[in-house]
């Protein structure tokens, strides 16, 4: 279960056993009754979405979804 406190242009939702997520648009999935961004906007909770997966899988999943083109300009934004 979550709470929800609407803000002044903003929204939080606490998740029982979980982090809280503050969005300032509506584009919130609510699965499992868990509140996750949808950051991609697809109506559908993607695994890098899901925060209850591990960080790796996360990685990978958002990675693999990624065009070259933009893989390509963060690796030379990246300061390594």
């Amino acid at each position: 279960m979550f709470s929800k406190k609407v803000k002044k242009g903003y929204v939080l939702y606490q998740n029982e056993n979980g982090p809280e997520i503050g969005t300032s648009k509506d584009r919130v999935i609510i699965q499992d009754g868990c509140v996750f961004k949808d950051l991609a906007g697809t109506g559908e909770l993607l695994p890098y979405e899901d925060w209850r997966l591990g960080y790796e899988e996360r990685a990978k999943d958002l990675a693999a979804r990624l065009p070259v083109e933009m893989i390509a300009g963060l690796m030379l934004y990246s300061p390594l």
